[in-house]
C-alpha cells in the first residue's frame, strides 16, 4: 500500500531496487488513483511535516511517489508495469457472491444486484456489506447447510449503511470496550500485530 509511504520508505524502496543489480526481484505495490492532498490531511488533523507528505500532491500536481515511479520508468534496468484495476462489473459481483455463498449464479443474482447498487463494485465495500448482512443474520446459514436470505430484508437493511466507513465503524462499535481499546492500539502498530505487543503497550 505504497501511497502512504513517507520519504524514508520511498528512499528505501529506491535504494533496494537500484542496488539489486542482476538479482531477480519482483515488487508489487498498490495505490489508489484518488490521492489525499496535503490540505485534506491538515483539515483532518494530520500533522504534515515539510517533505513528509505521504502521497499528497505538490504544487505542480505531482507526488513523491509519482517522482519515484517516473524515475524507475526512465531506468533501463527496471521494468515497471502499471496495471489499472477498476470496480467489479455487475456480472463479476454475481460470480463473486455466488462463489462466497456457494450458490448458483442465478440464485445469487438478485442479492448481487442489491449489493452492487450499494457498493458500485468496490471489492472491499462488497465484503464489508456481506459481513454486515451475516452479522445482522439477514444472510444466515440454515440447518440444511446452505446460505439463505430474504431479498426484501436485504434491501431494507442496505438502506441504512451508506459508506464503507459506516460499516467498519458499526462493526467496531459492536465490540466490547476492551476490544475497541485493543483495536486503537493495534491500529498504530501496523497491518499485522502480535497480541503480545498489544499487551505490552
Amino acid at each position: 500500500d505504497i501511497q502512504w509511504a513517507g520519504v524514508a520508505s520511498l528512499d528505501l524502496l529506491r535504494s533496494l531496487i537500484q542496488s539489486t543489480g542482476s538479482i531477480p526481484l519482483l515488487l508489487i505495490g498498490c495505490r489508489r488513483e484518488l490521492s489525499v492532498d496535503t490540505d485534506q490531511l491538515i483539515a483532518a488533523g494530520v500533522d504534515v511535516k515539510e517533505g513528509i507528505i505521504f502521497d499528497g500532491k505538490a504544487k505542480d500536481g505531482t507526488t513523491q511517489l509519482d517522482n519515484v515511479l517516473n524515475a524507475f520508468e526512465a531506468d533501463d534496468s527496471v521494468r515497471l508495469t502499471r496495471i489499472e484495476l477498476s470496480n467489479l462489473r455487475p456480472d463479476s459481483v454475481v460470480g463473486l457472491v455466488a462463489e462466497v455463498l456457494r450458490k448458483d449464479p442465478s440464485e445469487a443474482a438478485e442479492l448481487s444486484a442489491s449489493i452492487h447498487m450499494v457498493t458500485n463494485g468496490n471489492v472491499f465495500h462488497l465484503f464489508q456489506v456481506l459481513r454486515y448482512l451475516v452479522d445482522k443474520e439477514i444472510i444466515a446459514y440454515s440447518e440444511e447447510g446452505e446460505w439463505t436470505w430474504d431479498g426484501s430484508a436485504v434491501q431494507e437493511c442496505l438502506m441504512a449503511p451508506n459508506s464503507v466507513l459506516e460499516l467498519v465503524l458499526g462493526t467496531i462499535k459492536s465490540q466490547s470496550q476492551e476490544v475497541q481499546e485493543a483495536l486503537k492500539v493495534a491500529s498504530c502498530l501496523g497491518s499485522e500485530v502480535d497480541a503480545a505487543a498489544i499487551d505490552v503497550v
